[in-house]
């Protein structure tokens, strides 16, 4: 598949999924008890809320497609500048007002993993082996953490929890800075500052250096296997296509061995 065949299929899942959460968070929201239980919100709020987004972004969409140009370009850059600076602060403050202890899965990962950079086995708990003889496919992401807790404790890092926030902002802003240039070569600076809007409108995101588990960690090399795919197709130059077409392996890999879905 060719560069332009990548752009259009990306474009095409891109829409289906949103379109698909959407729908589904707005049947939750006013149609399932259990989950307009725990929404917490009146009916009629959320669904004015879903109109007046929907509205929104359709009069940003023809409000950009009508901009000069040069001033779009402009835009779009510093836009994206100012808000990746502003998410790696962010997330960094909320992981340090927002630390909680790790319970459930969160606990066997983040504290297993401790237990093994610093002691070297699960003898102190052996709970922690047998969840992972249960969850072998967390093992991964377990001898991740512990080569990276090894690392810290090396470097006389006290806070585990804090070092770990920030080695997650910064993984989020570098894979958010690759899906912003990825909505640039698709649909230019229009696509890209749109993209921005987005992201900055997705509350989770701002909060998601806090929570550290599989999903927000894998999260990012996603984005980073796309990207290094996009640039594989595009690329002329055998040595070159070669690399990004490595590069995207090793991205797939790595966000696989963290978390496959």
């Amino acid at each position: 598949m060719n560069g332009q065949g990548i752009k259009r299929e990306l474009l095409r899942t891109g829409m289906g999924f949103f379109l698909f959460a959407c729908g589904a968070t707005l049947i939750n929201g006013l149609l399932l008890p259990f989950a307009h239980g725990r929404f917490g919100y009146p009916r009629l709020l959320v669904a004015v809320c879903f109109v007046l987004a929907a509205l929104g972004f359709v009069c940003l969409g023809r409000k950009l497609g009508a901009m000069d140009e040069a001033k779009l370009e402009c835009a779009a850059k510093r836009a994206a500048l100012f808000y990746l600076i502003l998410l790696f602060a962010a997330q960094v403050l909320f992981g340090w007002l927002l630390e909680y202890t790790p319970a459930g899965d969160n606990f066997m990962l983040f504290n297993g993993s401790q237990m093994l950079a610093l002691e070297g086995d699960f003898s102190g708990y052996p709970d922690f082996g047998l969840y992972l003889a249960r969850f072998s496919n967390q093992w991964g992401f377990l001898l991740m953490m512990t080569g990276m807790f090894k690392l810290l404790a090396a470097l006389g890092v006290g806070d585990f929890f804090f070092a770990f926030v920030v080695i997650l902002a910064a993984l989020h802003t570098v894979g958010f800075a690759s899906l912003l240039s990825l909505a640039r070569r698709i649909r230019g600076a229009r696509g890209q500052l749109m993209m921005t809007v987005i992201l900055t409108c997705c509350l989770p995101v701002w909060l998601a250096a806090s929570v550290l588990y599989t999903d927000t960690f894998s999260m990012p090399f996603v984005i980073l296997a796309l990207d290094f795919a996009m640039r594989a197709a595009k690329e002329t130059r055998g040595k070159k296509q070669i690399g990004f077409a490595l590069a995207c392996g090793a991205m797939t890999l790595v966000g696989g061995q963290i978390k496959m879905t």
